[in-house]
């Protein structure tokens, strides 16, 4: 059997990971990859929980950075640490404001769970400043004492290798092609690599997910929000919606408040369910309601 899948039917790194956390539950995460996304957190996140340490580090938009540098006229300051925060904290606000991508609730747990596991340093999220990293790899391992290696320890697990980043779309939805290993001293040398790269990088904190989270609709929201949401879920259309729009009525007729607003929802029912039934008791216009 091909230690090689493509993300095709069922056979993508999404289900790969859930496997190995669910089954056989690693105790330490070192996962290098380009795009940190909550897209793809969100699928993982919930199975954390028996992990004794997750490390992520990303790679970032080293063009960004440069073209701020040259703004600046300064080609020293461009990998400073608060300079490569800030681009991490525009491109997840920008992520989480894009309207294509729906929201769901499964969302606002995962960055909860993350907060959390950022707080107590269950997990640590750091990003390379020094170059742009565009490698991906994922180990997910046990380590036990060994007298058959050096390093006196023995990797126990898998290390996956190849192009998905941790978004939705690497871990399931593109064409992907990636290699799942699970030899020792494969796992050993990209633990080595990582550790290196961790030496230079640069942390995230759960000060950097509020940061975030202030910036976009996950920020808590007052009760007068919360209100005018209301009011805006189920109004919907009609909030906006001119009365006089309607024509005027035959002589004799008066508009009368309550048949218009019966107008107004009615209107806003036909556009979303194509039709609606319009009762009311004898006597009180029902006749001029569906006329207007």
């Amino acid at each position: 059997m091909t230690k090689f899948f493509t993300n095709k039917e069922n056979d993508n790194l999404e289900t790969r990971l859930q496997d190995i956390l669910r089954y056989h539950k690693p105790k330490f995460l070192e996962f290098l990859i380009a795009y940190f996304r909550m897209s793809g957190f969100k699928k993982i996140a919930g199975l954390l929980g028996g992990v004794e340490k997750a490390r992520i580090l990303v790679g970032i938009n080293v063009d960004a950075l440069t073209l701020e540098a040259k703004k600046r006229g300064s080609d020293r300051n461009i990998f400073k640490a608060n300079n490569a925060i800030d681009q991490f904290h525009k491109e997840q606000v920008q992520l989480l404001q894009d309207t294509s991508t729906p929201y769901t609730e499964e969302i606002d747990r995962s960055i909860e769970l993350l907060a959390n596991y950022l707080a107590n340093k269950k997990v640590e999220i750091r990003i390379y400043p020094d170059k742009n990293i565009h490698a991906k790899f994922y180990i997910l391992r046990d380590e036990r004492r060994s007298r058959t290696h050096k390093s006196g320890k023995e990797y126990i697990g898998a290390v996956i290798i190849g192009s998905s980043n941790l978004t939705a779309s690497g871990l399931k939805d593109n064409y992907e092609f990636n290699v799942e290993l699970r030899d020792h001293d494969d796992i050993a040398f990209a633990l080595n690599e990582f550790e290196e790269l961790w030496k230079k990088s640069i942390e995230i904190t759960e000060n950097d997910i509020d940061v975030i989270i202030k910036h976009t609709y996950l920020r808590p929201l007052t009760p007068y929000e919360l209100y005018i949401k209301f009011l805006m879920e189920y109004f919907e259309d009609r909030v906006d919606l001119d009365p006089n729009y309607l024509t005027s009525l035959p002589k004799g007729f008066k508009k009368l408040a309550y048949q218009i607003d019966a107008v107004k929802e009615g209107v806003s029912k036909i556009k979303k369910h194509g039709g609606f039934f319009l009762s009311d008791v004898v006597g009180l216009g029902k006749t001029v309601t569906a006329a207007m």
